[in-house]
């Protein structure tokens, strides 16, 4: 029936109305596009790839990646979720002549073997959400003190803003904000299945990156899958209180403040993206000859020259605290939205001679494109594509990973049929 209807008229009226409107909008960034053209042409860089196999220096690069199963298990009111994440690690390793090999991280025991996989359980019973949650945060988190991860996010925040009171510590955080956890975190509806999951799977990601930031490895790039925008970065205190956040804009933050302090370069990179204007950009760039490798750096409300006309009805594009870059390594794949930390940036890729910024930004695009030179995914930096290998959980594994919960909570003494999800029993 669904299918019949997919091939019928109502259908194609529907998708037909739905593209007129995505024209309409269309012309509507062509006639801001064109007020930015002169701009963006100032931006759109070409590069040429690294001239050699041999890189002047070879450099470490780690990635994350996360998976998971949202309905692992359904018993009366209670749920069962799973995430994981997985951590590759590679060296360019040019000077061998074995490019993007594999780190092995075995004896590493803080990168547990670059894997980390975790089951939260949870009713609807708030308080029990509420505890379930910390525990969960704890379980993953146990050598670290929470307001540790808190307090840099308002230190980043709060230099962006320039407003008091400062917070350069925990201790100044706890002087003036406060020590009750619980106040800082955002916590989910139980029913909010779908996003609980999704706000899991991102901490874990988070959690094995942090690791890694921390870790002895000698490592150059971090490469994250998304974006780096937080929720409302300016606004972190309200009254002298804290405005509860996502647990993952914490460790985000926390994971900026830790590369910085490293010196490690952290790259996020989104293969879907919302930047208005990217064809048009990309047909801009092809026009002036650069059909591969190519970057354009999408300026803020900051810049000296103000945001770009297609970007000032989008409130986080680019976000606060990140530059935002869109770039294409090769032209049969998408153009990508690259951000990294504002505040690495400022102090490592901005210069006020525009000749010599520009060399800056080159060396670290030469390198990612290098990243993007394996064969399977030619074009994408391979880290995180690796990384995706490894985590990704199939629709069979997931059926294993059911019929293992039947099997354990039988053993247990609850009732099979109970742990077995209703559709399976309807849907043969």
């Amino acid at each position: 029936m669904a299918l019949e209807k997919i091939l019928g008229n109502q259908f194609e009226t529907e998708v037909r109305e739905a593209f007129r409107k995505i024209l309409g909008r269309s012309t509507t960034d062509e006639s801001l596009f064109q007020l930015d053209e002169a701009r963006l042409k100032t931006l759109v860089t070409h590069f040429n790839p690294h001239s050699s196999n041999k890189l002047p220096q070879d450099f470490i690069v780690a990635s994350c990646d996360g998976s998971g199963i949202e309905n692992l298990c359904h018993y009366e009111d209670n749920h069962l979720q799973l995430v994981d994440s997985a951590l590759v690690v590679l060296d360019s390793n040019t000077k061998a002549n074995q490019p993007m090999k594999f780190v092995d991280l075995k004896c590493l025991s803080s990168l547990n073997d670059g894997f980390l996989l975790k089951v939260f359980s949870f009713n609807h019973d708030a308080q029990d959400f509420r505890e379930s949650y910390l525990d969960f945060l704890e379980s993953l988190l146990s050598d670290t003190d929470l307001l540790e991860v808190f307090w840099k996010y308002y230190y980043d925040t709060l230099i962006w803003e320039g407003n008091p009171p400062e917070i350069y510590s925990k201790d100044s955080l706890v002087q003036n904000i406060g020590d009750e956890i619980e106040k800082y975190l955002i916590f989910r509806r139980p029913g909010q299945s779908y996003d609980i999951h999704r706000d899991l799977r991102n901490i874990i990601e988070l959690i094995l990156i942090r690791r890694a930031v921390l870790s002895d490895l000698k490592i150059k790039y971090v490469i994250l899958d998304g974006s780096l925008t937080i929720l409302e970065p300016i606004r972190g205190v309200e009254k002298g209180k804290p405005i509860a956040r996502p647990m993952s804009d914490y460790l985000l933050r926390d994971i900026c403040y830790q590369a910085r302090e490293k010196n490690i370069i952290l790259v996020a990179v989104s293969k879907v993206h919302t930047i208005p204007g990217t064809l048009q950009i990309a047909g801009l760039a092809s026009s002036m000859g650069a059909k591969d490798h190519w970057f354009c750096r999408i300026p803020g409300h900051k810049d000296k020259d103000g945001e770009l006309n297609l970007t000032k009805p989008r409130r986080y594009i680019p976000p606060e605290l990140a530059t935002t870059y869109l770039a294409r390594f090769y032209h049969l794949m998408p153009v990508f939205r690259i951000d990294f930390d504002y505040f690495w940036w400022s102090q490592n890729i901005r210069n006020a001679d525009p000749a010599l910024q520009r060399e800056n930004e080159i060396k670290i695009f030469q390198d990612l494109d290098f990243m993007a030179h394996e064969a399977r995914y030619y074009g994408y930096p391979c880290p995180p594509a690796f990384a995706h290998d490894d985590c990704v959980i199939t629709w069979e594994d997931q059926l294993i990973a059911a019929d293992r919960v039947v099997e354990i909570g039988k053993s247990l003494g609850l009732n099979e049929r109970a742990l077995i999800s209703p559709r399976r029993f309807i849907f043969k």
